[in-house]
C-alpha cells in the first residue's frame, strides 16, 4: 500500500511540487504484465473519478514514480503508457530467490487441494474481506489480552477499525502471489532478458531520474541505467542512418 509505506514522501512531493499525487495500490503475480496492467487501470479508474468530480483539469501531463518493483512496473508501463516522465528509485528486476529472502514452500501434489487452497487464499485476502477478519482479530486480541491483563474494558472500536482498514491493503496486496504459489510457480514469467530487450527497445519516457540509494541489496539502477543508454544510442543511430537515407533520396 503506498499510501501507507511512502505516505510522508508522497505529501511532501504534493505539497513541495504542487502536483495531485494519486497512490496507486497493486496486486502482486509473478506475472508482471498482469500486476502492470491492474494498476494502470486502478491508477486511471481514480483519474477518471478525480476528473468526474472537478478536482482535476484534463491534459495535465502524467509522472510516474515507483520504488523497487514499483519502479519496474513504471518502466514497463512507460513502453506504451504516454508518460511526461518517470521516477524509478531502487530499480528491481530479480528473481524470487534473490528478491524474496526466503525459501518458498512446497506446493501439495494433488491438483484438487491446489485449486483449493489457492482459490481460499485469494478469497480471504479480497480487501473487504480481509479488512473484516482483521477487524475482527483485533476485537478478539484486544479482549483476550484483556482478561489476562485484568482490564475492565478494550480500547475503543475506531482505533481498531483504523488499523484494520491501513493494514488490509498489506495483505490483500499477497492475495495473487500466494495463490500462485500454492500452484507450484516458482519465479517471475517475464524473463529478465525479456524486460532488457523492451525496455532498452521501446522505453518512450521523454524524461526519466534515477534514484539509487546506498546499501540496497536488491538494487539494480546501474543495469537499468545501462539498458535505456543501450536504447538511446540505438534510437540515435536509427535516426540518423533514417536522415541519411532521406539524404540520399533528395
Amino acid at each position: 500500500s503506498p499510501r501507507l509505506f511512502y505516505q510522508t514522501l508522497l505529501e511532501r512531493l504534493a505539497e513541495e511540487a504542487q502536483v495531485v499525487v494519486v497512490a496507486t495500490p497493486y496486486k502482486l503475480a509473478f506475472d508482471y504484465d498482469t500486476t502492470a496492467s491492474g494498476a494502470a487501470a486502478t491508477f486511471d479508474a481514480a483519474l477518471k473519478e478525480l476528473a468526474t468530480r472537478g478536482l482535476l483539469s484534463e491534459g495535465l501531463p502524467v509522472f510516474g514514480v515507483g520504488h523497487s518493483c514499483g519502479a519496474l512496473l513504471h518502466a514497463l508501463l512507460a513502453v506504451d503508457r504516454p508518460y511526461g516522465g518517470c521516477i524509478l528509485m531502487s530499480f528491481n528486476n530479480r528473481p524470487v530467490s534473490e528478491a524474496i529472502p526466503v525459501n518458498l514452500p512446497p506446493s501439495p501434489q494433488d491438483q484438487r487441494l491446489r485449486d483449493f487452497l489457492s482459490s481460499g487464499l485469494e478469497t480471504a485476502l479480497a480487501d473487504g474481506r480481509i479488512e473484516e477478519s482483521l477487524r475482527v482479530g483485533g476485537a478478539v486480541a484486544e479482549l483476550a489480552l484483556g482478561a489476562v491483563r485484568g482490564d475492565d474494558a478494550p480500547s475503543g472500536s475506531s482505533e481498531r477499525d483504523g488499523a484494520a482498514r491501513e493494514a488490509a491493503p498489506i495483505f490483500s496486496q499477497l492475495g495473487p502471489l500466494l495463490g500462485s504459489v500454492v500452484q507450484g510457480e516458482r519465479d517471475f514469467t517475464i524473463s529478465q532478458e525479456e524486460i532488457s530487450r523492451r525496455l532498452s527497445g521501446r522505453y518512450a519516457s521523454p524524461r526519466t531520474l534515477l534514484v539509487q540509494f546506498a546499501n540496497d541489496l536488491t538494487d539494480e539502477t546501474s543495469r537499468l541505467a545501462a539498458i535505456l543508454e543501450e536504447g538511446k544510442s540505438a534510437l540515435s543511430e536509427e535516426k540518423a542512418d533514417r536522415d541519411q537515407t532521406l539524404a540520399d533520396a533528395a
